[in-house]
């Protein structure tokens, strides 16, 4: 989508000169001096300057950058220790949930820190599409066509697992594909088959870096609920949370949208992904069912008659923006819309639409997910889905996560599917697909 009111190209060039990122204009345009008359003309329409906003979105970072081109990131102040303390509180809150759960049931599994709660483990097919756009043709989606089986776990995000689900919540669905060649980039499990996609129903996370989250996490951990409230007025913890859940209100997991909300490298790019229920799916409602395990029943009755299915999509930035990649808290539209302050309220829809487009790309579909009818309850089958091991580091190369809490979730996830599988006494072994459960 072309801006209706640019009088002149940007070009941004990735050239790093110690840690400045050059914004020049392309050899297109016309002079400075010939420019000034239509400027000054079109100033009156456009709300925006359109230089300004992508020199805020690409300030150079002076923590600690990284990367190349259009893929940047920036590490956050004394990141390997935060990211050490996030793994310690991590596992800290596993063991400490599974004494709180072993009162209610002695023979209860030390569960997952976050997305303890799941409604089903279920069998599906990862479809590459026929077509993919030439920008997102690399890792996986350099195959056009190829299909990976997969395990798909549809889950609450936090809260316990004795939790209703009438209760205010995030929502999660995973996609474990198998038999996916490459090496991983996912310490100790470089030569596993497997790669996951992990998605969330809310498109941004509730604590801007590692700092901000451990701060969360170790309140949560306090004696009292002075303390978790201070954390949440001092982390943006309330405010994040109460605008996360006035966006998670689902009806029925298949029919839900679901962002990876943090960035992934994909070849020459960042981008991020999304899971939208395919068009036919879009009125499955809640089977009439209501109550503290009406998505595990809803999931149930929908797969009882006829498939789930989503499109995944992913965009792409169009700037080399490391605050894009690193601060999750917002959206790419909101970071927009903060750049431009005292002008972007009050813009127009066809506008606001217009600078985006300068920013990052419209969503593109690079793949399709089935979930075919199908029964989930054995017991057997519950317990495989409890001790699965997701981890957005189990993926090849070219699809390298993006940023510091995604540099922090390989050690925290495998720190905690650690900590779990040495609870509960199970070995570490990954899906084939091959599963049988006869219980």
């Amino acid at each position: 989508m072309k801006s209706k009111f640019s009088f002149c190209s940007i070009s941004v060039q990735p050239i790093i000169f110690g840690v400045a990122t050059f914004v020049t204009l392309s050899a297109g345009c016309t002079s400075r001096t010939s420019q000034k008359a239509t400027s000054d003309q079109s100033a009156l329409k456009n709300p925006f300057d359109r230089r300004a906003v992508v020199q805020k979105l690409t300030q150079p970072c002076v923590t600690g950058a990284m990367g190349k081109g259009l893929v940047q990131e920036c590490k956050v102040a004394n990141e390997t220790t935060e990211i050490e303390t996030a793994a310690k509180q991590a596992v800290f809150a596993v063991t400490e949930a599974q004494k709180a759960d072993s009162k209610i049931s002695p023979a209860a599994l030390f569960k997952r820190d976050v997305h303890p709660k799941h409604h089903a483990c279920v069998k599906g097919t990862f479809r590459i599409s026929d077509t993919v756009a030439p920008e997102y043709n690399a890792g996986i989606f350099a195959d056009a066509g190829r299909s990976y089986p997969i395990w798909s776990r549809i889950s609450n995000s936090g809260l316990t697992p004795q939790t209703s689900d009438e209760a205010g919540d995030f929502r999660g669905i995973t996609f474990k594909l198998l038999g996916v060649p490459g090496k991983k980039l996912l310490s100790g499990a470089e030569g596993s088959q497997n790669l996951d996609f992990l998605f969330v129903n809310i498109p941004f996370f509730v604590a801007k870096d590692l700092k901000e989250y451990n701060a969360q996490l170790s309140f949560k951990q306090g004696p009292n609920l002075g303390n978790i409230i201070e954390a949440g007025l001092k982390t943006r913890l309330l405010a994040l949370t109460s605008k996360a859940l006035g966006m998670s209100k689902m009806i029925n997991p298949l029919n839900e949208t679901y962002f990876s909300i943090t960035s992934f490298q994909l070849g020459d790019n960042s981008v991020r992904y999304r899971a939208v229920p395919c068009e036919s799916k879009r009125t499955l409602g809640n089977e009439g069912k209501s109550g503290e395990n009406k998505f595990r029943e809803a999931l149930s009755a929908t797969l009882s008659r006829e498939n789930g299915c989503f499109l995944i999509q992913a965009r792409r930035l169009l700037v080399p923006s490391w605050q894009l990649n690193e601060d999750v808290t917002k959206t790419w539209e909101e970071h927009v819309a903060d750049a431009m302050p005292e002008t972007f309220s009050s813009a127009s829809e066809a506008d606001k639409q217009a600078e985006y487009a300068q920013i990052f790309s419209e969503w593109s579909q690079v793949a399709s997910v089935d979930i075919p009818m199908q029964a989930f309850e054995k017991p057997a089958q519950q317990t495989f889905c409890e001790n699965t091991s997701f981890n957005v580091w189990r993926t090849v190369a070219d699809m390298k996560p993006l940023g510091n809490l995604n540099r922090a979730r390989q050690m925290v996830y495998s720190e905690v599917a650690k900590a779990r599988r040495q609870g509960n006494k199970v070995s570490e072994a990954e899906p084939t697909g091959l599963e049988k459960f006869e219980d």
